[in-house]
């Protein structure tokens, strides 16, 4: 018995595993509609509490919605304009810069004993000019087109999600819950046991069904809150280290702080990158190694502090992922989605935390135990 217990087990993990590398391959294959897809969802659960509020002061639903997208239109053109005249400053200042990155580059090698004239007499200038400019205008445009046409294709999924999720929602509550809800009245109305058995399997019931309702209407509002929350952290470090770089006098300090609330999507790869692009541009800029070691403190202590501090504080220590879970899941959705991918690993296997340790399954449990962090 305990070996066909064991062989039932073992099944049901092969055919778990074989399912999930299945989506796996569908979402790959189907990524130009499955990630616009789910931006959208995401999006939606960002304007909730937006929406909830224009629809209590009777705004109509659809009004909301032409709402939210003028707000998301507003904000993509906001940030491409810091991006875009943050880079264009970089680049028309850039020669400033030229002699003092070219010089850092071949010492940097000299030091490091690599021989290889092509470092060792290192040009930024010659560099530049082998560059094929019509091909990196060329991609540059198809890059543009290909995101204005997902962004068109996030919103159209965005007001179709808008009206519907709610009757998603409803459907599935009814599927989940009303069977308990169901199984209570259905014993309220046999009086064939013992009226104190009754009483006592109708309290249990109607407890779990009860916390079975809670639990399912608290979904929603957990993934709500994380992914406010981790929108708001990353911009409020964002803005803060961009004003740290001001007044320590590094160029272009809305550009790496732009890059802080973007990169910080992608744990520690994204954080790394932000802390190392800033602090290179002080060391090229000042040519002081002890200027550029202040900025790669006060960049690390902020990120430190919204990510490694307030965020846990805010959306609760229960949904701290596992450092090895968030590589993990960087890679997979990074295979799955590429880049955008990697944005969203973080943000989706959160989700799928919140989800499943909701539930009382012990297989669930454990999962999410897996998932989670000691700390």
């Amino acid at each position: 018995m305990t070996h066909k217990i064991s062989l039932d087990n073992l099944t049901k993990f092969f055919i778990t595993v074989m399912g999930i590398v299945v989506v796996s391959y569908v979402l790959k294959e189907l990524q130009n509609v499955f990630l616009p897809f789910v931006i959208a969802y995401l999006l939606y659960f960002i304007f909730l509490p937006l929406n909830n509020y224009l629809t209590s002061r009777k705004v109509p639903l659809g009004v909301a919605g032409l709402i939210d997208i003028a707000i998301m239109f507003l904000i993509f053109y906001v940030l491409g304009k810091f991006i875009v005249d943050g880079l264009v400053s970089f680049g028309s200042e850039l020669g400033k810069y030229e002699a003092d990155l070219s010089e850092m580059i071949a010492k940097g090698a000299l030091a490091l004993g690599i021989n290889d004239p092509a470092f060792q007499n290192f040009s930024f200038a010659e560099l530049l000019k082998s560059i094929d400019y019509g091909s990196l205008a060329g991609g540059v445009i198809n890059s543009t087109i290909d995101l204005v046409g997902h962004l068109l294709l996030v919103i159209f999924f965005f007001m179709f999600i808008l009206p519907g999720h709610k009757a998603i929602y409803h459907a599935i509550e009814i599927r989940v819950v009303s069977p308990k809800k169901q199984e209570v009245i259905r014993r309220k109305q046999s009086r064939q046991q013992l009226q104190a058995e009754i009483e006592e399997e109708e309290r249990e019931l109607e407890e779990q069904a009860a916390k079975l309702e809670k639990t399912f209407k608290s979904i929603p509002e957990q993934i709500q809150k994380y992914i406010l929350t981790k929108v708001l952290v990353n911009s409020a470090a964002g803005v803060t280290v961009g004003l740290l770089l001001w007044i320590l006098g590094v160029p272009f300090p809305i550009v790496w702080g732009t890059f802080v609330a973007i990169l910080n999507f992608i744990p520690t790869i994204g954080s790394a990158f932000a802390l190392i692009l800033p602090a290179l541009m002080a060391l090229i800029a000042s040519g002081n190694v002890g200027f550029m070691v202040a900025v790669i403190v006060a960049v690390a202590l902020t990120q430190t502090f919204y990510f490694n501090y307030l965020e846990p504080m805010i959306v609760g220590k229960r949904l701290n992922l596992n450092p090895l879970v968030i590589l993990i899941s960087v890679m997979v959705w990074g295979y799955i989605w590429g880049v955008t991918g990697m944005f969203l690993a973080v943000p989706l296997t959160a989700i799928l935390k919140i989800v499943i340790s909701n539930f009382d399954s012990k297989n669930l449990q454990f999962v999410s135990n897996l998932m989670g962090s000691m700390e």
